[in-house]
């Protein structure tokens, strides 16, 4: 910020969802119960508490950026980056904290095999606009763990900028003795009036993203609204999605899903 400049960029998303799909054994009035999450759910910081968001889940497109992300279990910190285009991806460096430190600074494939070591994790940034209530909002879907595969193979069989993507449903899957749900992403069509609300509400997107890159290219202030998303999340959700994306990865060949992604 300068004298002449006051004004701080925010980011227009409204909330800051991810996937939850675990399985987990819990006490509830001295009764041992398993609970069952498959929703998207976003943490709400005056309330200190995950709201889930009932199904079906319909979004669309905006844009798709590139983080870095994940739980360092033994620092007790979430990982955190800036946020990268696809067409940058080889020549844009990232600027990795663990919790309010320093962990990494460079390009994707020089830093990520120690961070990978230490429970950082690849994660698609998918703004999308979606109705609450009576309103369009912007929303920030953080995709990874369990959920990324499925989103990637989706990607490649379906036009997301053409079309509205809608997840009403979830499919099980068990790896040892872990047990989870993934979403399962289906297209449908838009209405040209929708299709305009959503042009109009990306240039929104697109200007706070205009600027959000010019200040990421100086030293710290790129961490601003990347601080933004840490501050929504509760450490115990960073690391099962850790553990999810540690699961599915271990379900995939050898020449799987590394491929589709953009490094």
């Amino acid at each position: 910020m300068s004298r002449s400049n006051q004004t701080e960029i925010k980011n227009p998303a409204l909330h800051f969802l991810q996937w939850k799909g675990e399985k987990s054994i819990k006490k509830v009035e001295g009764k041992i119960i398993e609970t069952d999450k498959h929703c998207f759910v976003y943490y709400n910081k005056e309330k200190k508490e995950n709201i889930e968001i009932p199904m079906p889940v319909t979004f669309i497109v905006l844009d798709t950026l590139h983080t870095i992300k994940g739980y360092n279990e033994s620092e007790g910190q979430g990982y955190y980056s800036n946020e990268i285009r696809s067409k940058d991806f080889k020549i844009a460096p990232f600027r990795v904290k663990c919790g309010k430190n320093d962990a990494a600074e460079g390009l994707y494939a020089d830093i990520m095999p120690t961070l990978k070591s230490n429970g950082a994790k690849y994660c698609q940034i998918v703004y999308v606009l979606m109705k609450e209530g009576e309103e369009w909002v912007i929303n920030n879907i953080q995709i990874q763990g369990a959920a990324l595969g499925p989103w990637i193979d989706f990607c490649k069989n379906a036009n997301v900028m053409k079309i509205a993507v809608k997840v009403d449903e979830w499919v099980e899957e068990t790896k040892g003795t872990n047990t989870f749900n993934i979403p399962v992403f289906k297209a449908c069509p838009v209405s040209e009036s929708t299709n305009q609300v959503a042009v109009d509400m990306d240039k929104e997107l697109q200007d706070y993203l205009t600027k959000y890159f010019t200040r990421n290219s100086n030293d710290e202030a790129g961490h601003k609204a990347a601080e933004e998303f840490l501050d929504t999340e509760d450490l115990p959700t960073i690391a099962e999605q850790k553990r999810l994306a540690d699961e599915y990865e271990a379900r995939q060949p050898k020449e799987g899903y590394a491929t589709d992604l953009p490094f």
